[in-house]
């Protein structure tokens, strides 16, 4: 059951839209650049398997209707290896919405992937495991909410969990749609392109 403290906080406060996660050590554990996808933390059992269920919550609130992006430093053609081709990775790269894999900061990332997405920035949430970027985003984007996750991913679940702005009393049909939505407009501007 939900708490009423909650169910108030949710009717009060705008819904968010879109959940921007960080690469290493949020989605898997380690740096995929530094110990390779055969390296990382992620499946088998113990950490690995945590970060498994951290996945599967992100792919609930895939379901639910909310937009998943990723703003991660790191190389581009090492942060996708893993996402297309470790055996235990559960978010594939279909199901993120906007990808800002680069050593940009984060704050413009983020700002980018709003003006991709077409949506407010008070709309986002960001996800990361390391507090100095977690700061930075704050002070430059105070529109946005932050949550620096610690403690390891079985801790990421439960922070997840307790956030308000997450937690939908309803879901409308345009919440269902939404990535649909979206990954056919993708599909619509490629063959735009094409032709």
């Amino acid at each position: 059951f939900i708490h009423y403290a909650t169910i108030i906080d949710v009717v009060k406060n705008p819904r968010k839209k879109c959940i921007v996660c960080d690469l290493d050590n949020t989605l898997w554990g380690g740096i995929a650049g530094q110990y390779g996808i055969e390296n990382i933390q992620l499946g088998g059992s113990g950490l690995g398997e945590a970060f498994v269920q951290f996945q599967k919550l992100l792919l609930n609130f895939y379901r639910r209707g909310f937009f998943l992006a990723i703003c991660s430093k790191n190389n581009i053609a090492d942060a996708i290896n893993v996402i297309d081709n470790h055996p235990d990775m559960i978010l594939r790269r279909n199901y993120f919405a906007s990808f800002r894999i680069n050593w940009d900061d984060k704050p413009l990332n983020i700002r980018s992937i709003a003006n991709e997405l077409n949506i407010g920035i008070e709309s986002l949430i960001f996800l990361d495991d390391n507090p100095a970027e977690c700061e930075l985003v704050k002070m430059q984007l105070p529109e946005i909410e932050v949550i620096n996750l610690t403690g390891g991913p079985d801790n990421y679940i439960k922070q997840l969990m307790k956030i308000s702005s997450l937690q939908n009393i309803y879901i409308t049909g345009e919440d269902l749609s939404r990535n649909l939505m979206h990954n056919a407009d993708i599909k619509r501007k490629i063959d735009e392109t094409a032709f």
